[in-house]
């Protein structure tokens, strides 16, 4: 009895053992079954932000973007023009360069400089206050820098336009590469006709505007560095009155935060000189500017015009016309006896160099010519004139050079208004004007080999008020003149 009961406790205790063993196995099962089902079943997914929202997510962060460094290029009216920003701690840096000349701002806590490099000029001077240069840069480079002011204001401005209805942000992103910098492209289409008079009015914008008026269909396509939301890319497409035209703005570099510190120009000239420099410049590329918008043969006689004006032949590779490139090329090359210029000259190379070996009487010259006769005859006039020229040739125009820099030339003259070379002897009549005072604002420097007056700002606006003064005085005298005939009238009747 003793042997079954120990044997019937032996096996309640083993089934106990097995039921624990089965309830661990169950366990297990369940938890790997839940495992498996879990596992089956997607993460909650993490909400993408839509491209309008990433559009303004993006200028939070330009806001706190304090030091940066950008290269860009934008194309307008068929002008590239290429730019670079700076803004570090103790000011702002830009320069803007096209093909007639290259500006260079520095806008520091030291003072205002700015440089110009058009043609052979390459000056640099203080920036005064209203001038033109300092208007330049604040009407056409300021406005791309980005601060959090601006930026929180074009913000504003866009969020608005999108509540009214008037900017409509396209469903899907487009990823791309622009200059090596990855970016998240959103694009939005405006539309200022959506707007009512009210909507306008606390946008600030004028119902007779022209961007409601004369502009439409606005496209606006942005590619945005997801680190500093800076768009690197930015195309615009619009309608002004009915004509399709497109701008277009490309980053080709980027770098946020520690930039360094700005330096001023090292050499700084005369202010009057930069000014009528940069004058220059203005004036030559708002014909350049003219003669990419003229069909094609009016196109080659501008660009030709500037290019003999400048002697610089670079204007030459603007010309469609092969024939025509390659006349303006020879052109240039006579006028300013550069034998290297006829190598672009095509068809018209060796009468190129003939023009110049003949003309300048340089055998060296005439020896770079392909055809032999040409040489034979160029080295005729070259050795002893008895040659003759080609028909229908212009000889390049003998140029006195009076000065290599602006030291060998100075005022004088009997009141100081000729800019001759330095100690020179001019005569001139010593009857002396009033405006004759104007010339101290003005500076005597060397121009193309030639001494001449740079006439700056100052020395304009003083002529100008030497000439308003002159007319006043010729109107007040007409005034007293005609008071004087009615006086004599009124009192010839009164005696009648």
């Amino acid at each position: 009895m003793e042997n079954n009961e120990n044997a019937r406790n032996a096996h309640e205790a083993g089934a106990k053992k097995n039921y624990a063993v089965y309830a661990v196995v169950v366990i297990l099962a369940i938890v790997a079954l839940a495992a498996v089902v879990l596992g089956m079943q997607k993460p909650a997914e993490t909400k993408q932000a839509t491209p309008s929202e990433f559009f303004f997510a993006s200028m939070d962060k330009m806001m706190n973007a304090t030091e940066y460094s950008l290269a860009f290029s934008e194309n307008v009216s068929g002008v590239e023009n290429k730019y670079a920003i700076v803004r570090a701690k103790n000011g702002m840096f830009a320069s803007a360069e096209n093909p007639v000349d290259m500006r260079e701002f520095y806008v520091l806590d030291g003072g205002k400089y700015a440089c110009e490099k058009f043609g052979n000029y390459s000056v640099c001077a203080d920036m005064r206050e209203n001038s033109s240069a300092l208007n330049f840069f604040n009407a056409k480079l300021a406005p791309k820098f980005f601060g959090k002011q601006q930026v929180e204001q074009d913000k504003e401005f866009v969020a608005a336009l999108e509540k009214f209805g008037a900017a409509t942000f396209d469903g899907n992103f487009v990823e791309k590469t622009v200059g090596g910098i990855k970016c998240r492209q959103v694009t939005y289409a405006l539309d200022y006709g959506k707007l009512s008079l009210d909507q306008l009015n606390q946008l600030g914008i004028s119902a007779s505007s022209p961007v409601v008026t004369q502009f439409s269909d606005y496209r606006i396509s942005l590619c945005i560095d997801e680190a500093s939301g800076i768009a690197v890319q930015t195309v615009l497409s619009y309608k002004f009155n009915n004509e399709q035209r497109v701008y277009t703005r490309e980053y080709t570099g980027l770098e946020v935060g520690g930039v360094g510190e700005l330096k001023a120009p090292l050499k700084l000239e005369n202010v009057a000189k930069f000014e009528d420099v940069f004058a220059q410049a203005n004036a030559e590329l708002a014909v350049y500017s003219a003669c990419s918008g003229l069909v094609e043969s009016e196109a080659s006689k501008c660009y030709i015009g500037i290019a003999l004006d400048r002697w610089d032949s670079s204007f030459c590779s603007r010309i469609s016309a092969p024939n025509e490139a390659d006349r303006c090329y020879l052109m240039v090359a006579v006028q300013a006896s550069q034998p290297q210029t006829c190598e672009s000259a095509g068809k018209l190379r060796d009468d190129c160099l003939f023009e110049i070996g003949a003309g300048s009487k340089n055998p060296s010259v005439c020896g770079m010519i392909g055809n032999a006769s040409m040489v034979a005859q160029c080295n005729g006039i070259a050795g002893n004139g008895t040659g003759k020229s080609p028909a229908n040739q212009t000889q390049a125009p003998a140029k006195k050079v009076e000065c290599a820099q602006d030291s060998d030339c100075a005022p004088t003259g009997c009141s100081n208004i000729v800019c001759a070379p330095l100690n020179s002897t001019v005569a001139t009549t010593c009857e002396y004007k009033s405006v004759y005072a104007c010339f101290e604002k003005a500076f005597c420097g060397c121009r193309q080999g030639a001494c001449s007056w740079y006439k700056g700002e100052e020395y304009n606006a003083c002529v100008s008020d030497f000439e308003s003064s002159a007319m006043e005085s010729i109107i007040k005298e007409k005034i007293a003149e005609l008071n004087q005939t009615a006086g004599n009238v009124s009192a010839g009747n009164s005696t009648k």
